[in-house]
């Protein structure tokens, strides 16, 4: 199991708690698949902050992949307490 799938677990057990997680550009197409399990918790992520191109998206974890046109993108990803 790779360590962001156990770090995802734990803020599943931590509803009352808020997340801020980052990691390379390379690895946002598999954290979007991984948070999934979060499932209807709430997230924003942002994406290419500061940059010309800026977006930012609010959504359920579940729904979040398929909101996003890219594979590999500077990012953070914020998850809501409950």
């Amino acid at each position: 199991k790779s360590a962001r799938m156990n770090t995802l677990k734990q803020i599943e057990k931590t509803p009352n708690e808020t997340f801020l997680l980052m990691d390379t550009p390379y690895r946002l197409k598999q954290t979007l698949d991984e948070v999934k399990a979060l499932g209807k918790r709430e997230v924003l992520l942002g994406l290419n902050l500061t940059a010309d191109d800026e977006i930012i998206i609010e959504a359920q974890a579940n729904q979040l992949e398929s909101l996003v046109k890219t594979d590999k993108a500077e990012f953070i990803l914020l998850i809501y307490k409950k």
